[in-house]
């Protein structure tokens, strides 16, 4: 029915269809895996349902196979829909026509209209809890007037918390293309349609982009303190008021694993932010008050020994909290080889709660204040990033250079500088240079790797974008490759001599070809070199 009614809207002939995609979690409307569908009387020979829990993740997931099989020309026109209440249905005849609302990775691709908007807020008691949206920058207006239509209409203007994610150098950074609009026209445009509602803000500064990317601490410092003064700069200029920009800013910041280190950039940037805003002439000090959101950072998640990720997702969301973030996101542990599932999801909750409701860490005001050590890190980290600022807005502000693709090398710089000590061991990533698991095999658990957006990228004139490699992307490479190969080298340890000092070299020798994926034949000891010699002969060593 809705695939007819789609074809209908679209004036699309079931005959010129090559694929259809439906997602949907009710087995009423769910397809067999592969299946013929009859349409006004003809027949749909290719069609894959996805069976899955939630139909929006699954019409993201459809979206994404879509956009693949028309860019690879093996489709021409291909149909995705979903059966379920939150429909929105999207004919693919081009692959640069698509509407998509929100990032294809993480929100419900929804045309921003109060209707949908409705329709995802059911059930939600506006004030209660903090709502946040993620959507293509473009979009943001729409969403904006959408959703303040949508709170008047529940008289939650004073009670409303959240945020919508307009970040319009997303594109520039990831990709290396500008923003097609005028972003400052565009984010005075969305200031004033939230005007009524004070604690909306939507004007985003995404330095965990940075922080995904590689770049150390103190960058990320001076990058988001730039970028909160572009927008404040910018937005001034265009006749707003100080207290008008500053109350929208929210700033997306991510948290590595330095635990004290990142327990002191949280406090070293808000000292510094509420300097910079100061100088705007505020009409309240209240404005100088940062908004901050952390994420725990991707760079440092690997693929093999995953369950590792959850360590260290649990001591950076501890940094933040105890650095006195506004809210929080614990990435899934899973996130790297799939789609996060219902099982890391609750995991990454289950993280968070830990920290609120069996550590109480919410109802303590900034418990590191006074620690002589955090103190002096605080002091020392916010002199290195006020010099990376001072760079930046010595030569044109954070827009400039990132239209100049020079945040971008900086940062890809760092990022290259730390894949080299992961490669030589000077940082160490558990589970993947240090200590593998010999036996685990991770090629068959990969269910999808590259861009997870639906947008063409391909264009003339693109800067220099962040590389988005992970730290441990090099060494999962070649272990890959080693699993892959026809043969897996199999490596003999061939230990003779004093126990203590043949345990060492054994270990030492099992880690380092371990890492590479090598199968490891260890043994108890040898009394003669011969010995040792026909044991391995016999197990067909090639090391």
């Amino acid at each position: 029915k809705a695939v007819a009614q789609l074809l209908e809207e679209t004036g699309t002939k079931a005959e010129d269809v090559d694929l259809l995609l439906c997602a949907t979690s009710n087995p009423d409307y769910r397809f067999p895996s592969t299946a013929s569908v009859i349409i006004h009387g003809c027949e749909l020979k290719n069609c894959y349902g996805y069976d899955i829990q939630a139909a929006c993740a699954g019409f993201i997931v459809a979206l994404q196979t879509a956009n693949a099989y028309i860019k690879s020309g093996l489709y021409k026109k291909v149909i995705v829909v979903t059966a379920e209440k939150m429909s929105s249905m999207t004919d693919y005849q081009d692959r640069n026509t698509c509407p998509l609302f929100g990032d294809a990775a993480a929100a419900v691709l929804l045309e921003p209209t109060e209707e949908n908007i409705a329709a995802l807020l059911e059930g939600v008691v506006l004030g209660a809890v903090e709502v946040n949206f993620a959507c293509c920058p473009g979009k943001a207006v729409e969403l904006a007037n959408a959703l303040v239509a949508y709170i008047k209409a529940n008289k939650a203007e004073e009670a409303f918390n959240g945020s919508i994610e307009f970040n319009p150098y997303k594109r520039l950074l990831k990709h290396g293309l500008a923003f097609p609009k005028d972003i400052t026209a565009t984010a005075v445009e969305l200031v004033k349609a939230v005007a009524d509602v004070k604690k909306l803000r939507v004007l985003a500064v995404d330095s965990y982009m940075l922080t995904n990317a590689g770049a150390y601490i103190y960058q990320e410092i001076g990058y988001a303190l730039a970028w909160g003064a572009q927008w404040m700069t910018a937005l001034t200029e265009a006749g707003l008021t100080a207290d008008e920009v500053a109350k929208r800013i929210k700033f997306n910041m991510g948290v590595s694993t330095n635990y004290f280190m990142e327990i002191a950039k949280f406090r070293a940037v808000r000292m510094l932010w509420a300097q910079i805003v100061k100088q705007y002439e505020p009409a309240c000090d209240c404005s100088c008050k940062m908004a901050v959101h952390a994420i725990t950072s991707e760079f440092n998640q690997t693929i093999y020994d995953a369950h590792v990720n959850l360590l260290r997702s649990q001591t950076e969301a501890m940094s933040a909290v105890i650095a006195g973030i506004d809210s929080l996101t614990v990435v899934p542990f899973d996130k790297q080889y799939k789609t996060p599932g219902e099982f890391s999801e609750r995991m990454a909750r289950n993280q968070q709660l830990l920290l609120k409701e069996e550590s109480d860490m919410d109802k303590i005001v900034d418990p590191a204040g006074g620690s002589y050590y955090i103190e002096t890190l605080t002091v020392a980290i916010a002199q290195e990033g006020w010099k990376v600022f001072l760079a930046v807005e010595d030569n044109g502000g954070f827009g400039a250079q990132v239209e100049a693709g020079e945040v971008q090398k900086a940062v890809n710089a760092s990022a290259s500088k730390r894949h080299t000590d992961v490669a030589r061991r000077k940082e160490d990533l558990l589970g993947t240079n240090q200590f593998p698991n010999f036996n685990e095999m991770a090629n068959d658990k990969i269910e999808e790797t590259g861009c997870k957006c639906c947008c063409s990228h391909e264009a003339e004139g693109a800067v220099e974008a962040l590389n988005g490699k992970r730290a441990a992307s090099d060494f999962e490479d070649l272990r890959l490759a080693t699993e892959r190969a026809a043969n897996r080298p199999k490596v003999f340890m061939l230990t003779i001599g004093n126990l203590a000092m043949r345990l060492a070299r054994s270990q030492f020798s099992s880690n380092f070809f371990g890492c590479a994926g090598y199968e490891i034949i260890d043994n108890l000891g040898f009394n003669t070199v011969e010995e040792g010699i026909n044991a391995a002969i016999e197990k067909q060593a090639d090391i």
